[in-house]
């Protein structure tokens, strides 16, 4: 099963998060949703968010997991590029979507202006 581009995102965020331990994971994700109204699946949408709510929560070590993320990304999407999180998240999402074109016109679903 070919999962989406958010939930191989959010894999790579509980990878990361992993490092902290399990319990401390479900208690970030439990501040997220209730002091700041962010779903675990809204990371993908407002990183920044996310990171601000880490450096509440961790101050420096913050950026120690964030690092920690974006080396999941970076592994799991080969993207070499991007100083924080929100910029890498951008490229994954530009590498996907132009993935996506390339499987589009190699599908051959568009008309080429021959048969026309």
């Amino acid at each position: 099963m070919v999962l989406s581009l958010n939930a191989q995102v959010l894999e790579c965020v509980d990878a990361g998060m992993d490092s902290i331990g399990g319990t401390s994971k479900r208690i970030v994700y439990w501040y997220l949703a209730q002091k700041r109204s962010i779903t675990r699946d809204g990371i993908v949408d407002d990183p920044n968010a996310f990171i601000d709510a880490l450096k509440t929560l961790f101050g420096q070590g913050a950026g120690i997991l964030e690092r920690t993320i974006i080396r999941q990304l970076r592994q799991t999407f080969n993207v070499t590029f991007g100083e924080n999180l929100t910029e890498v998240l951008a490229l994954v999402r530009r590498k996907d979507s132009s993935t996506a074109a390339d499987t589009h016109l190699r599908t051959g679903s568009t008309k080429s202006s021959l048969e026309d």
